[in-house]
C-alpha cells in the first residue's frame, strides 16, 4: 500500500495494489461520493482510493480495505479527521 498526498490539490491517494494493474491501467472509476472514488482495474481489482478535500475530513465507511486503510493512515499520523 503507498499513500501519497497532494496538498496543492489537498487530495489524497491510496494505492492498494503494488501493480498498477495486471494489464497496465485503470479501466474504469466508481465514484462512490463526491468526494472518494475507487479505480478499478482491467481485472476489476481495485487499484486505488481517491479522496477529494482530505484535510476537511472523510470516513472510511463503504472503501474496500477500509481496516488496512484506517491502520495506514493513522501510522502516517494526523492528515485529517478519519472515520
Amino acid at each position: 500500500m503507498l499513500i501519497e498526498y497532494d496538498p496543492e490539490a489537498d487530495a489524497l491517494y491510496i494505492r492498494l495494489s503494488r501493480a498498477e494493474s495486471r494489464h497496465g491501467e485503470v479501466s474504469h472509476t466508481r465514484e462512490l461520493d463526491e468526494q472518494r472514488r475507487v479505480d478499478i482495474g482491467e481485472a476489476d481489482e481495485v487499484l486505488g482510493v481517491e479522496i477529494l478535500w482530505a484535510s476537511r475530513g472523510f470516513t472510511l465507511a463503504g472503501l474496500p480495505k477500509q481496516r488496512e486503510i484506517g491502520e495506514a493512515l493513522n501510522s502516517l499520523g494526523s492528515l485529517a479527521s478519519v472515520s
